[in-house]
């Protein structure tokens, strides 16, 4: 039976610094512009787009907006491709190519949770965060199919969605320093992962599991994943991330997942992911449907 899970992560925005450089400490948005395909008016339509996410390997600075105050974005980042090695916190969920969830919250205490190994095809994350006493979403994720990783298979497993997939979300989990593969909970000494103090990854012989969105192409039970956007403008100042209202959410919670429906029937499942995407039109915004590969 579908689920649908509240997943707050931090929602503070990258200054002009740290938006690039690779962030080695908490969790942080940017707003970004990419190319990538937008459903407007049921129509699809392909270009530049400006939408939140989590980018945390260095990105190229393209605006300042100087009128904006926080919660707006006061910054306009332009991600790339990674060159060097991973030498930062890793990007979960991840959006470029792909719709990943990788790391996040899947372990606690050297043990695995439900995030884990508990996902079920259809279930419903929202990623978002708690601002202003309000539950804003940056990512839609839809649970489309699950790759069981190790530390010796991840770069192989995981090839078809590239390598900056690879850098960006998967090699801070098994190379830095091996921090991260490690069975107890250091990641506040190495500033790596998920920054959570309950947060602990697993030693090289565990396996994670990585779950891919399901896309507008290949959905699961006529819904998929997304990502707020609008087409990108020259007189672009940014947008605020949407405001989601559904029986059940936290609007205060800023780190436990909670769930919305614990066990609901297909029908009731998707009637809620309509009535999250008609949310995010009411606010002029549309579903970024696919963020090209970087």
């Amino acid at each position: 039976m579908p689920k649908i899970i509240q997943f707050p992560h931090p929602g503070g925005e990258h200054s002009k610094s740290s938006g690039q450089t690779w962030n080695n400490g908490p969790h942080k948005r940017k707003f970004m512009k990419y190319e990538g395909s937008i459903l407007i008016d049921d129509k699809v339509k392909d270009g530049d787009i400006e939408f939140w996410g989590e980018f945390e390997p260095p990105a190229v600075l393209l605006d300042e907006f100087q009128n904006n105050q926080s919660p707006m974005p006061r910054f306009l980042f332009k991600p790339i491709r990674i060159s060097g090695n991973a030498i930062g916190v890793n990007s979960d969920p991840y959006i470029f190519g792909c719709f990943a969830y990788t790391i996040c919250r899947k372990f606690k205490g050297g043990k695995s949770t439900v995030l884990n190994n508990g996902l079920d095809k259809g279930d419903i994350l929202l990623f978002g965060s708690g601002i202003d006493d309000k539950f804003v979403l940056d990512t839609l994720f839809v649970v489309g199919n699950a790759i069981t990783i190790n530390k010796s298979n991840y770069q192989q497993k995981a090839k078809k969605y590239g390598s900056t997939f690879i850098k960006a979300a998967l090699d801070p989990i098994f190379t830095i320093n091996n921090n991260y593969v490690k069975g107890e909970a250091q990641v506040d000494k190495s500033k790596n992962g998920c920054v959570d103090n309950d947060d602990s990854c697993c030693d090289s012989a565990l396996e994670i599991t990585i779950h891919i969105g399901a896309t507008y192409n290949e959905p699961v039970n006529d819904i998929y994943s997304f990502v707020p956007a609008r087409i990108s403008s020259l007189n672009s100042q940014g947008f605020l991330r949407p405001e989601i209202n559904l029986d059940g959410i936290n609007p205060n919670s800023h780190q436990n997942y909670k769930y919305i429906i614990k066990s609901g029937s297909i029908d009731e499942v998707n009637e809620l992911w309509k009535e999250i995407k008609n949310q995010v039109l009411k606010q002029q915004l549309y579903p970024a449907i696919g963020i090209n590969k970087l």
